[in-house]
């Protein structure tokens, strides 16, 4: 048993950290290194600092709950001791995975892995959470910050982009953290935020205060071409493939949450394709989105040619073309 971040998770750490760096393994994510138990901590290899390849682990992962100097640190709380690096467990797995999304990511893994429980005072949070929280107001980024990004870098080119496709999407480059900006809008066209994706480690960040879940990449340019009939994909790079292939397309930032089956009910458009990776959690989330879409659109579904061919819109370019459309699931 390991009670973290609200949660009680039947797994001892050691085996939870070994199994977090076989997944990552698994996805040619190579971080972590040797992992060594001392004392109440788990020691890793930092994932923060030197590309996540130190010769010496110097992180620590706590295996309880600990009382210091007037100040509580929960079981799972992560903190390198070289670069101060400091996160909560799925803040971490999030991390780890090359996503800054508070650990909504992490905590999505813990359960999908073990079977998980909410502790007792987590669970008197969860009833009360809906009636405290407040709709959350987004201001509109100013355009001088756009602006301050108005770079172009091969990386985008990498990745299939056209010149066309950077302005239709304002796509830019902060040169100061190495990274594409990805500025996201909302159904009025008004800028609330903007995703970055740093070039070297490969690692998309999402600001803090921001629910990726309450936005649709690409649905103002969806509304604003009038089309019938418009793809679901996970990630903006996706979306942006499809347009230059002249299909209208979303992005999920992964694979659906929150308010974005409304916002998905609210287009105009009569009919979604729903593209998703092709993997477990695409597919759960193409499950997910079925259900929830299939009373008020047309839904139709992707069909690749292979159970193992994991590569994504973007990778298939314009291979997508030569997949069948499936009116039906399963």
């Amino acid at each position: 048993m390991f009670k973290v971040n609200g949660l009680t998770v039947e797994v001892d750490p050691l085996t939870l950290v070994t199994d977090l760096k076989t997944d990552l393994a698994l996805k040619g994510i190579n971080l972590l290194g040797s992992i060594k138990p001392v004392n109440d901590n788990i020691m890793v290899s930092c994932p923060s600092h030197k590309g996540g390849q130190e010769h010496k682990p110097s992180c620590g992962i706590s295996t309880k709950t600990v009382h210091k100097n007037g100040r509580t640190y929960e079981a799972g709380t992560v903190h390198c001791f070289t670069c101060g690096y400091t996160a909560t467990l799925t803040e971490f797995i999030s991390f780890c995975n090359g996503i800054q999304d508070g650990g909504l990511y992490g905590n999505n893994w813990l359960k999908q892995n073990y079977r998980t429980t909410l502790t007792e005072s987590a669970r008197k949070f969860d009833l009360t959470f809906g009636k405290q929280q407040k709709a959350e107001e987004y201001p509109t980024v100013p355009d001088s910050i756009l602006d301050s990004y108005a770079y172009t870098h091969p990386y985008m080119y990498q990745r299939g982009l056209n010149d066309d496709t950077i302005m239709k999407f304002d796509i830019g480059y902060d040169p100061k953290n190495d990274a594409i900006t990805i500025p996201v809008k909302d159904l009025k066209g008004q800028v609330k935020w903007i995703q970055t994706r740093n070039i070297r480690y490969k690692m998309y960040n999402i600001p803090s205060g921001i629910r990726k879940t309450d936005f649709l990449f690409g649905a103002y340019e969806a509304i604003a071409s009038g089309t019938k009939e418009v793809w679901i994909v996970e990630s903006a790079f996706n979306a942006m493939t499809l347009w230059q292939l002249g299909i209208a397309a979303v992005g999920l930032f992964g694979t659906g949450g929150g308010r974005q089956y409304e916002l998905l009910k609210k287009l105009p458009n009569r009919s979604y394709i729903i593209a998703l990776d092709n993997d477990d959690a695409g597919r759960e989330g193409t499950r997910k989105l079925i259900q929830k879409l299939n009373k008020t659109k047309l839904v139709k579904t992707l069909q690749y040619k292979s159970s193992i061919d994991t590569r994504d819109i973007n990778d298939l370019g314009p291979e997508v073309l030569e997949l069948q459309v499936n009116s039906t699931y399963f």
